[in-house]
């Protein structure tokens, strides 16, 4: 072989090898995973099949025992007298009792002049504020007052009143003043200071108040 067919013979082999080289890779890159054939996906799909039963026979067996546990609870708590599906018997309602017919308050009786003088008098007492000798003392002045009016009359009533209650201060100097008290609310009652002339008439009804409330002091002392 010439010189210069050998050169030729080996610069084409140089040049084709790379090419060979690369047409190879590009067939080995270029393959895929081989695709699975029809025998394994029905074995792949069986074993799917195969554990959703085993999963669906586990949960039946899970809610088997748990009905089973909460019967048990039920039976033991029924035979305890609890229940859950009913509540308890609520206790009956108390029947409100007949109500009495309401009966109006009983009118209360005006105190008598008596009881209210006996009433004042003890509490001064009480009080050490006068005792029997200063109610005696008041019985004098009334029964005074009453037997005076047949010889001399004050002017008007108001005189009257004022005249009784300035001998009073002066001779108990402030003993009894509870009893004082009530006496003084009767002479205003029933001695008005109105102007009332005391002629004989009017006189005679002021002495027979004066001997009135002579006779309610003197009841008091006994």
């Amino acid at each position: 072989m010439s010189p210069v067919r050998y050169r030729l013979a080996v610069l084409t082999v140089y040049l084709c090898v790379p090419i060979l080289n690369f047409s190879g890779l590009q067939t080995v890159h270029g393959q895929g995973p081989p695709s699975p054939t029809v025998d394994e996906l029905l074995v792949k799909l069986a074993d799917v099949r195969t554990r959703r039963g085993e999963l669906e026979r586990q949960e039946r067996e899970l809610v088997g025992n748990l009905r089973e546990r909460i019967a048990e609870q039920q039976r033991k708590l029924i035979q305890m007298g609890v229940s859950l599906e009913t509540t308890p018997p609520l206790p009956p309602v108390a029947q409100p009792l007949p109500t009495q017919p309401v009966q109006p308050p009983v009118p209360r009786v005006p105190a008598t002049l008596t009881e209210e003088l006996a009433a004042a008098y003890q509490a001064d007492k009480l009080n050490r504020r006068g005792g029997e000798d200063d109610l005696r003392a008041l019985v004098r002045i009334y029964e005074n007052a009453g037997q005076a009016l047949d010889k001399a009359r004050p002017p008007t009533v108001g005189h009257l009143r004022n005249g009784v209650d300035i001998i009073i201060r002066v001779q108990l100097k402030q003993q009894l003043p509870g009893v004082i008290t009530i006496l003084q609310r009767q002479l205003a009652l029933r001695f008005p200071e109105d102007g009332t002339v005391l002629n004989a008439s009017s006189g005679t009804a002021c002495k027979l108040v004066l001997l009135e409330v002579a006779s309610s002091l003197e009841k008091v002392v006994h």
